[in-house]
């Protein structure tokens, strides 16, 4: 027999292993995915995808004594998911963190040549490139758009879409900001990412003769889901009135799905808006700002002590159905006998 004090000791032991994984702690996914800890069944995550890149800037201009600029649009914020899920022990929890936005070059007073829009940022569903400003000498340049973030384990899966570009300044008018990650969450089966769309290129339309027009280029869309992401932003317009800038670039959608009866949902995924997109690029003749890119996206997961495992439901076996049948046979028996000596 164990003294007392030595089984107290293995008792303990093994309250601590088996308790060891059942604390708020973080799981590193840094490397892409993780296995889940033994002990847990539960984990919180957090999903946020990656924002729009600003828009590149118009030059100064100045025509008689009024001096205009047209600054570029700010890129837009990236969409934050939460949510509980249930999980067993031994799975593996993929992610997939979407980058920002790049912010769209500026075009400055006397500096020729058409100007690059900003690289829509990589994820699982990339941003949309932003569109190039034409080669004439005044217009910014696109936003890149966010790429969408997601978070799978098993058939489960969470996507976060990502912020639309910033679209570039035109002949004083600001480029639009890009829009907004979506804040609506959708349970769809349809839920695998997609990327967004690039935004559309200068004006090309042409004027009195001329070959093409000057314009900006809009920002790209960010990264979303099948079926919902984000629009290219329209290009901007200055051969002829009505003049405009870039559009901002459309904010990517969000959206989840079980898929099967393995992992579920605890508490349903919810969507806010996340960290703001880039600040748009600004110029004159002599300084330049240049438009800032987005914040990249990430994904991190909590473990959950308060998620337990799920009940084990005994199933009899053989042996358990032959001392059942056992039991009733004896019963049967024993009632008969206290008839007879009745």
């Amino acid at each position: 027999m164990q003294p007392t004090f030595v089984r107290s000791l293995i008792s303990g032991a093994g309250l601590t292993l088996l308790g060891a994984a059942a604390f708020a702690q973080a799981i590193d996914l840094s490397s892409g995915s993780a296995v889940v800890p033994p002990g847990v069944y539960g984990i919180d995550v957090t999903v946020t995808s990656g924002s729009g890149g600003g828009g590149g800037s118009d030059a100064e201009r100045t025509i008689g004594t009024t001096t205009t600029q047209g600054p570029g649009g700010q890129g837009g914020a990236s969409t934050t998911v939460t949510a509980t899920i249930a999980v067993q022990p031994g799975q593996t929890i993929t992610v997939v963190q979407g980058a920002a936005g790049a912010g769209g070059e500026n075009k400055q007073h006397n500096n020729s040549g058409g100007k690059t829009g900003g690289a829509g940022g990589a994820g699982n569903g990339a941003g949309g490139t932003g569109g190039g400003a034409n080669h004439k000498d005044y217009s910014g340049a696109g936003g890149g758009g966010g790429g969408a973030s997601s978070l799978t384990v098993g058939n489960l899966i969470i996507i976060a879409g990502g912020g639309g570009g910033g679209g570039g300044g035109s002949w004083g008018v600001p480029g639009g900001t890009g829009f907004a990650g979506a804040t609506a969450v959708d349970n769809v089966a349809t839920c695998a990412g997609a990327p967004g769309v690039v935004g559309v290129g200068d004006e090309a339309a042409g004027v009195n003769g001329n070959t093409s027009g000057d314009g900006a280029g809009g920002g790209g869309g960010g990264g979303g889901y099948t079926g919902v992401v984000g629009a290219g932003g329209a290009a901007g317009r200055e051969h002829a009135e009505p003049f405009s800038s870039g559009g901002g670039g459309g904010g990517g959608g969000s959206c989840y799905f079980a898929g099967d009866a393995n992992n579920s949902f605890v508490s349903a995924p919810i969507a806010a808006a996340g960290p703001n997109g880039g600040t748009g690029g600004s110029s004159s003749d002599n300084t330049a700002t240049f438009a800032n890119a987005g914040t990249a996206g990430t994904v991190t997961a909590v473990v959950n002590p308060a998620v337990v495992a799920p009940p084990v439901v005994a199933v009899p076996t053989l042996e358990t159905w032959g001392l059942l049948t056992m039991g009733t046979l004896l019963a049967g028996f024993g009632i008969r006998r206290v008839r007879k000596q009745g």
